[in-house]
């Protein structure tokens, strides 16, 4: 009878050792999975750091683009007014010069008693008048210069269109 007891127990070690040999392969595989898993986390945060590194450089970027875009507005804007404001002086003299040619060959005309116009003499006081600047032009009007007395509006700068000239 006691070969049978033997049988016995050595089968239940077998079992025994069947099942602590499969919950091994189970723990071995749980383990593989867990270093996988950690593998992965690892990777991720490595791509969080590195996407965020570069979110922070993008965002610099845009910054130096914002501020760059920023100083060439104001940089066209002032340079537009300049010339701008160029446009309208220059405007304001052609004008004041055409009024001027005009009333002086208006005067011209009136003190001829034929009508006739003497295209040198216009010449020669649209040049002489030509040749003045503005503040030239207004101390003249001021000293009472007869060939000046019909320039007080246009010296003054106060044409508003060329229609005025016309």
């Amino acid at each position: 009878g006691g070969g049978g007891a033997g049988q016995e127990r050595l089968r239940e070690r077998e079992a025994k050792l069947r099942s602590l040999e499969e919950e091994l392969r189970g723990m071995r595989s749980k383990v593989k999975d867990h270093e996988r898993l950690l593998t992965f986390k690892e990777q991720g945060e490595h791509k969080i750091a590195s996407l965020t590194q570069e979110l922070n450089r993008l965002k610099q970027c845009r910054s130096q683009l914002q501020k760059r875009l920023t100083s060439e507005v104001k940089v066209h804007r002032d340079r537009t007014m300049t010339l701008q404001k160029q446009i309208y002086s220059l405007r304001k003299e052609s004008l004041a010069s055409s009024r001027a040619i005009k009333c002086l060959k208006t005067q011209l005309t009136v003190s001829k008693p034929d009508g006739q116009l003497r295209k040198g003499s216009v010449r020669q006081v649209a040049a002489r008048h030509h040749a003045m600047s503005a503040p030239s032009l207004l101390h003249s009007m001021e000293a009472g210069d007869s060939d000046l007395s019909c320039l007080d509006t246009a010296a003054e700068g106060r044409v508003e269109s060329a229609d005025d000239i016309a």
